[in-house]
């Protein structure tokens, strides 16, 4: 199964090499993906891709550093709104009526505060410093989203000049994670989930199995024997005390 999920891609792969050459997998070409136009699928172009190895298999071996970097910087983007709304919930009634807007849930009215930060606005010093604060933000989020924009471009023109002049020991690498790392890997996901289910099983049938019959069954003689003492101990009626001894007598 795990073969059959990857093997029209890699066929797919082994036909285009097969009629083009290895030259093939050297190629970048233009995507498309599907955009809905007058309720008909069109093909519109979608930016660039390695004809046989995708950019995103090749970013992940060779340049994988560029890629945390830009992932550090997406992180420190969305930082950024949370730090927002740290200063926003540190507004007062007053501000909150006069730079948030009530019914979009308070969001900031992003051109009043920055209008109202700037030097000669005038409004009290504390409020200023918490619009400054929000304006200073933004415009690290702005300058950030800017820097990502450019380091994607360059990553990518990296990512194409890569696949351009792989060597034939690295096209044969990049075959081999294309094309033999999935199916193993989906071989492996498949041991460890029948041998996580078989492990379930096993644990489920050692929590009900955990006292033996045979535990059961002397907990059972020893409470009789326990019984039989206190019973014959007892003092009183002899109709009940025969009635207790005969019930004794029945387990």
């Amino acid at each position: 199964q795990a073969l059959a999920d990857h093997w029209q891609a890699i066929i797919s792969d082994i036909e285009t090499i097969q009629e083009e050459g290895m030259d093939a997998v050297r190629t970048v070409e233009t995507a498309y993906k599907l955009v809905k136009k007058n309720d008909e699928d069109v093909e519109v172009p979608d930016g660039l891709k390695g004809r046989i190895i995708p950019f995103e298999l090749v970013q992940q071996v060779k340049f994988q550093a560029d890629l945390d970097a830009i992932t550090a910087l997406q992180s420190r983007v969305e930082a950024i709104d949370g730090e927002v709304e740290e200063v926003r919930d540190s507004f007062t009634e007053e501000e909150l009526e006069a730079y948030c807007d009530s019914e979009k849930e308070n969001a900031p009215d992003k051109k009043k505060i920055t209008a109202d930060a700037k030097p000669k606005a005038d409004v009290e010093a504390e409020t200023k410093a918490k619009l400054k604060q929000m304006v200073a933000l933004w415009d690290e989020q702005t300058k950030t989203n800017k820097q990502i924009k450019a380091d994607r471009l360059a990553l990518e023109e990296k990512t194409i000049q890569a696949i351009e002049h792989l060597t034939d020991e690295e096209i044969a690498d990049f075959l081999h994670r294309k094309w033999i790392v999935p199916v193993c890997q989906g071989i492996n996901g498949s041991l460890t989930a029948v041998l996580s289910a078989l492990e379930t099983a096993a644990l489920a049938l050692s929590r009900k199995y955990a006292v033996s019959y045979q535990q059961i069954d002397d907990e059972i003689a020893q409470a009789n024997e326990e019984l039989s003492q206190l019973v014959s101990q007892l003092t009183g009626d002899a109709f009940a005390i025969k009635g207790l001894e005969a019930l004794i007598k029945q387990q």
